[in-house]
């Protein structure tokens, strides 16, 4: 099997060893059959690129520019892993880009290049009203989109123009995008600044008894609290011997993208056993909820409850609540970063970058350790470096206008900085919830 790795990326070779994996390190299935491991922390790395079983095409892939299916990989991985508020229509539009943008470093006889076409055109126009409506809103606004958010845009309205040129007929839902984007791009309106700072976020505290494990449910369904050691599985023991189990929403109205069948699973705590299955029903009153039977020799305290997505099998039996942790911080980090980088990318000094970044240090006081905060992370030291370059150089750093000397650094805080950038830069929809955050 051919594996493309590297730490330049530009080299093919072995993928790593498993105690170099990453916690957010996820396999994305970006066409049928072709799978890219990818992780946010490490974007310009694949760590592994394969297609089981057909080795003929696993070869003729593998020296094609890689880095369009990295970013492939990105979009996968990100509407999977990526707690934000983003906007399904311009997540789906990303998509098609990436897809398309894949494709063609594919000569034309090969399958999986009409595979990932039509993949992209089923995205785009199932996102062409959302994204005709975003585009349509600036215009009535009468206020283009900042220059970040305007330059993001405009990828994905040339995704539309191409993907025009893969149809032979007049395509409706492609020309009604590029011709919202002409109708905002030739405007002649001024840009206004919509805020002077930005408040650090704020999560209400769940007080649940158990954690959710990041891996085993979508992005965007359930609702993670602002630490890692913060509990959101609410159990409550009823009359007739089952538990009720309640985990917040997301948000208050999740739409049809930000729903999922999640799955119950009671686990003994002195055993390690599994003692009950049971179903979280659909979101009422910003709760998911469900009833789950106990057995008569448990109690309520004997028992873990984990979620899971039930579209797939359930996940392995936790036994290490330390890697759970690290997960966690991973986890809320990349939405937290993520959404200060697209802030910046916005408003720039003036959101408060280096106050923002220490709330994001204080989120992870349940680890006191030196080392890395997960595996293949930053360490709190490398994010204190970054603090300490001041509001104005980090805004520098994190526009990616010019260099920036990171005193103290060992590398780590560098790549920080550096995974918002290439394969890993920011989505259209993170800097489209940014913007919206700001009203």
């Amino acid at each position: 099997m051919a594996i493309l790795t590297s730490a330049d990326g530009a080299r093919l070779g072995r993928s790593r060893s498993s105690a170099e994996h990453g916690e957010l390190e996820c396999a994305a299935e970006v066409a049928p059959g072709v799978t890219v491991t990818w992780d946010p922390g490490r974007p310009d790395r694949c760590v592994n690129f394969a297609i089981p079983g057909d080795d003929e095409a696993e070869d003729r892939l593998t020296g094609i520019d890689r880095v369009p299916w990295l970013r492939l990989a990105a979009v996968t991985v990100f509407d999977r892993l990526l707690h934000l508020p983003l906007d399904r229509p311009l997540l789906d539009a990303e998509l098609a880009a990436a897809q398309l943008a894949a494709a063609r470093t594919l000569v034309v006889a090969e399958p999986i290049r009409e595979v990932l076409v039509g993949k992209a055109l089923v995205a785009a126009r199932r996102a062409a009203p959302g994204v005709v409506t975003h585009l349509r809103g600036f215009v009535a606004d009468g206020r283009p989109p900042p220059t970040a958010l305007n330059a993001a845009l405009g990828t994905l309205a040339r995704c539309y123009a191409a993907l025009s040129s893969e149809v032979r007929e007049y395509d409706a839902a492609l020309y009604s995008v590029t011709d919202a984007w002409h109708d905002l791009s030739t405007g002649s309106t001024a840009v206004r600044s919509r805020r002077a700072a930005v408040p650090p976020p704020t999560v209400d505290a769940p007080r649940g008894v158990d954690r959710i494990d990041p891996r085993s449910v979508p992005a965007r369904v359930l609702r993670f609290g602002p630490t890692a050691d913060t509990a959101e599985i609410i159990v409550e023991p009823t009359p007739n011997s089952t538990l009720r189990v309640r985990v917040a929403a997301f948000q208050d109205g999740p739409g049809p993208g930000e729903l999922a069948d999640l799955g119950i699973r009671l686990v003994d705590r002195r055993s390690g056993q599994v003692r009950g299955y049971g179903f979280l029903g659909q979101p009422r009153e910003q709760h998911f909820e469900g009833v789950v039977e106990l057995a008569e020799d448990l109690s309520t305290a004997d028992v873990r409850v984990d979620v899971y997505d039930i579209s797939g099998a359930p996940p392995p039996l936790r036994l290490d609540d330390a890697e759970l942790g690290r997960v966690r911080r991973a986890t809320l980090f990349l939405a937290n970063w993520r959404a200060l980088v697209a802030d910046v990318r916005l408003w720039g000094a003036k959101v408060a970058p280096t106050d923002r970044l220490h709330t994001i240090i204080r989120q992870f006081a349940d680890d006191t350790s030196e080392g890395p905060l997960w595996s293949g992370g930053p360490s709190r030291a490398n994010l204190t470096c970054l603090a300490a370059l001041g509001d104005r150089a980090l805004t520098t750093l994190l526009r990616g206008k010019q260099t920036v000397t990171i005193p103290g650094d060992d590398g780590g805080a560098a790549a920080v900085a550096a995974a918002v950038s290439g394969p890993g830069d920011l989505l259209a929809a993170e800097l489209a919830a940014a913007y919206e955050g700001a009203k």
